[in-house]
């Protein structure tokens, strides 16, 4: 007996060496003993003079709403003070004063807050070894007073990979930690706008690819109705052996602090970490709030149900066909600045008909769920009976209808008419009309008419 019990003791030792052997040899590490390295930490630092601005401008994380461009509804802000863990930053710049925090608390859909400031290899992702981990501190909470949560957010070349799994915050008003491993996590997949954020995936069933870049990582919300705080941001990773990526720790410094700023002057001392509350609206000082407002949901009373009016039939796909130059274009949308949701949506008019020969009337009764904003086909109507023509519409288009969609509210329902009356915009009404024919031609000769530009089928001469 005492033979066979060391006969077996040495084949599992056998096979628990050949194991590690394997594991270490495909991670092409030399050492089966090799511990994962931190390869980025970003513990948020702040110069004083940062305090209230843009965070992307001051700690290079940005915050994106999807479809929309930096700081068109940003209220990402360089605020303090961080969780009180504050270590030294790994490859993350500027490296300041360590007690800082970024935080959004306008009601959005679809917010990411990430960095690009250090690229690596994803391949260094796909081993179980690999840990990303933050503190994050969530205000907010939905219809049913379930807490906010976050997902991991992964631009790999030119796809965002947004994590299934999200990490809810346990307590409203105090800091918590979270620890994912990328490589056992499965993801949507979105394809990447530039300048703009990503959508929420429609599904998550991909897992991360086995080469590439990692050009931009951070966190992703689907939804946020409170005030977002996350602080110490880390990456590590086995590194295979002989691997340039820097490791070392950089302390906590002013030196990336403007000249003549308290920081240098040595005027400012940091303070103690205060209490802060998570009231939306006020600052962060004095008690947290007892119970969190929930987010009202449409038919509850507390807002209006909006319904959709469309136009006539027939005014689909009618009226004579035009078809804006580039060099006509790019005079009108000159005259139309980005101010209001009537001009955005006239911005977004004018890059379709950029595109092709086009009726007016094809714009007429266009629905939100007619467009494909993964691939960019927007599907129009020549006639009300005819067969549907798909427009694959050019990046630049494709940026200005998001960005319109994203500030009229329209993504939420399929069903919405896509470009809405004069009448619907600006304001929350029950009752949302489609833009019909004749203010789409009203529109149009106003629009031409502003910048100079004559267009056959619309009438009209260059103004003198």
């Amino acid at each position: 007996m005492g033979l066979s019990w060391v006969n077996k003791e040495r084949m599992r030792r056998l096979r628990i060496a050949l194991s590690v052997a394997a594991i270490t040899a495909g991670l092409g590490v030399g050492s089966a003993l090799a511990e994962p390295q931190t390869i980025y930490r970003e513990t948020f630092g702040y110069c004083t003079n940062s305090l209230g601005k843009e965070a992307a401008d001051q700690t290079t994380w940005m915050g994106l709403v999807q479809g929309m461009p930096k700081q068109k509804v940003s209220n990402l802000k360089v605020f303090s003070y961080g969780s009180g863990d504050i270590g030294g930053s790994v490859n993350s710049n500027p490296n300041g004063l360590s007690q800082g925090y970024s935080f959004w608390f306008r009601p959005v859909y679809g917010l990411s807050i990430t960095t690009a400031e250090f690229p690596f290899d994803a391949g260094l992702l796909k081993t179980t070894q690999a840990q990303i981990s933050y503190k994050q501190r969530l205000s907010g909470v939905d219809a049913n007073l379930a807490p906010n949560k976050t997902q991991l957010a992964l631009l790999i070349d030119d796809y965002w990979y947004i994590s299934n799994e999200a990490v809810s915050q346990v307590r409203i008003g105090v800091w918590e930690d979270v620890s994912v491993t990328p490589a056992n996590l499965t993801y949507g997949v979105v394809p990447l706008v530039y300048g703009l954020g990503p959508t929420i995936p429609t599904d998550y069933n991909s897992p991360l690819p086995a080469a590439g870049t990692v050009r931009a990582f951070g966190v992703f919300m689907g939804e946020v109705n409170g005030r977002v705080r996350i602080d110490n941001f880390t990456i590590s990773s086995l590194l295979p052996t002989g691997s340039s990526v820097p490791t070392a720790v950089q302390t906590p410094s002013v030196s990336a602090c403007p000249e003549g700023s308290p920081d240098k002057t040595g005027t400012y001392v940091p303070q103690p970490t205060p209490n802060p509350d998570d009231g939306d609206s006020t600052p962060d000082h004095g008690t947290p709030d007892a119970t969190p407002t929930p987010t009202p949901t449409p038919g509850d009373g507390s807002i209006q149900t909006i319904q959709y009016a469309f136009c006539p039939l027939k005014q689909q796909g009618s009226g004579r066909a035009i078809k804006v130059s580039g060099a006509a274009r790019s005079k009108v949308l000159k005259k139309i600045p980005q101010t209001t949701l009537i001009n955005l949506r006239d911005r977004a008019i004018f890059y379709i008909l950029a595109q092709r020969s086009l009726p007016l009337g094809a714009l007429v009764n266009v629905k939100v769920g007619d467009y494909n904003s993964q691939t960019g086909v927007l599907t129009l109507s020549k006639r009300a009976s005819a067969k549907p023509i798909r427009v694959k519409l050019r990046t630049s288009a494709q940026q200005a209808l998001a960005e319109y969609l994203a500030a009229s509210g329209a993504p939420s329902s399929a069903t919405a008419p896509m470009f809405m009356s004069a009448s619907s915009l600006g304001t929350l009404k029950s009752l949302r009309g489609a833009v019909c024919l004749s203010e789409i031609v009203k529109m149009a000769r106003t629009r031409t008419k502003q910048a100079r530009v004559v267009l056959a089928g619309l009438g009209g001469s260059k103004k003198k």
